[in-house]
């Protein structure tokens, strides 16, 4: 009977106890279930209340948006009034500047005609008694103008000429008067052009030496378009000569 007592006392513990955790069990459920209700609530009021806070600002910026076009469409409006303003400004200076000028040009041109008009009858004056004394009065004959001479342009007589290569060294005039020889000539008008004289002879001028272009290449000079027959130290050129010198390709035939 004592083991009966004892087993049934166990029986009734173990049924407490149950009864115990699974009422506690669903307490804690409830609790659980009753927080992450609240914890979603609160989610949602903070979700709409950054929703709100973003409507709010997205408002703001818009509005503030508007207001900056219309403060720069009002200066953009006052700024072209302004200047409206200053061009109808500027206008009426000019066209105030412009009736001043007209009248002063026209004050200047009746001055004008005024001083010409009585200049003009002073001269009709002058001329009026003027004119009998030139009716009784002899023409005299204006003077012929004294008549010109043409200008003499002497030619050269005295030149220099390079006949292989076509070129002039000297073309000047000199006054020939048979007290001076030829070689005299030469030497005072070439002798600066490394000429070379030897005994009456040209072997050098304007770097130009005989046989530099053939054999019987050189220097021969011609009096009055002939070539004399003696040097040039036996030449005494008289008014009127022409000399010329020529270096040519061959001495012999020329």
């Amino acid at each position: 009977m004592k083991n009966k007592k004892k087993v049934l006392i166990l029986l009734a513990s173990i049924i407490a106890v149950s009864v115990i955790i699974l009422a506690g069990t669903k307490i804690a459920k409830n609790s659980l279930q009753n927080n992450t209700a609240s914890s979603s609530s609160q989610s949602g009021i903070i979700n709409d209340n950054n929703a709100t806070a973003k409507e709010d600002k997205e408002k703001k910026e818009s509005e503030n948006k508007e207001n900056a076009v219309n403060d720069s469409n009002n200066s953009k409006e006052n700024t072209e009034k302004a200047s409206a303003e200053k061009d109808a400004e500027a206008k009426k200076e000019e066209a105030s500047e412009s009736k001043k000028s007209a009248a002063v040009n026209n004050n200047l041109d009746k001055k004008s005609a005024k001083s010409s008009s009585s200049a003009n009858a002073a001269v009709e004056k002058k001329q009026e008694a003027a004119s009998p004394k030139t009716q009784n009065s002899e023409v005299k004959p204006e003077p012929a103008p004294p008549t010109t001479e043409p200008v003499k342009v002497e030619k050269p007589n005295f030149t220099i000429v390079d006949d292989v290569h076509q070129k002039t060294f000297i073309s000047k005039t000199v006054e020939f008067d048979g007290s001076k020889s030829l070689e005299d000539y030469t030497k005072e008008f070439a002798g600066g052009s490394g000429a070379y004289f030897n005994n009456g002879y040209v072997v050098k001028m304007f770097n130009l030496k005989e046989k530099s272009a053939g054999t019987f290449s050189g220097w021969v000079y011609y009096v009055n378009g002939v070539k004399p027959g003696y040097g040039m130290r036996d030449c005494y050129p008289k008014k009127g000569d022409k000399i010329v010198w020529k270096f040519v390709s061959n001495g012999l035939k020329n």
